[in-house]
Order: structure tokens, then sequence, then C-alpha cells
């Protein structure tokens, strides 16, 4: 009982400190619009404000790529023989693969686990 009135006399005497750390617990963690919500939001914004920067400079690049392509008729020759493998009339082409990448990637397949092999 003596422990309960010495708390109650403290919020007594301090009823304003009480009152103001209540408010900045219920500003800072309890409610939605909390000072811990507006830091997670922020750094969404930001993240969002990047991949709007980087969509916006691979659609400039793409925008550039495609107005050569409908401007220039060597550019869509380029284009047709390197990534379509397409070529003229009595020509030959040959596509070199590089055997070491490929080894690894081979390796690295068959070394990882598979799904239900450990069951």
């Amino acid at each position: 009982m003596n422990k309960l009135n010495s708390v109650w006399r403290f919020i007594r005497s301090n009823k304003y400190l009480c009152i103001f750390v209540c408010f900045i617990a219920l500003i800072g963690f309890i409610d939605d619009n909390s000072f811990m919500r507006r830091m997670e939001m922020q750094s969404t914004i930001s993240n969002l404000q990047q991949e709007i920067r980087t969509l916006r400079d691979y659609n400039e690049k793409d925008s550039l790529a495609l107005l050569r392509l409908r401007t220039d008729k060597e550019e869509v020759v380029r284009v047709a023989r390197t990534r379509h493998l397409m070529k003229r009339p009595n020509e030959d082409v040959f596509v070199f693969v590089d055997t070491t990448s490929q080894r690894m990637n081979t390796i690295a397949a068959s070394a990882s686990p598979k799904k239900g092999a450990a069951e």
C-alpha cells in the first residue's frame, strides 16, 4: 500500500510530465501516424524513387534504340544478325559458345542439392 501511495503521489505531483510522456509514447510508437511508421514509409519512398530513376534510364535507352531501329536500316540488319542469328542467302553463320562458363554452370547445377533428395 505504501508503494501505491508513493506512485500516486508522484503522478499527482508530476501530472504534466506523465501526460507528456504518454503523449510522446502515443505519437512515437502507438498511433497509425507514428514516428516509426513515418520512418518506414520514408524508406519505402526512397526505394521507390530509386526504382523510378532506374526505370526511367531503361526507358530512355530503349526509346533511343527504338528510334534507331525505326530510322536506320543498318541497325535493323545488325540487330537481326546479332540477336536473332539471321543470315543472308549464301552465307554461313558460326556461333561460338564459351564452353568454360557453360561447364561451370553445369558443375554448379550438379553440385546444388536437388529437391526431394533429402527426404
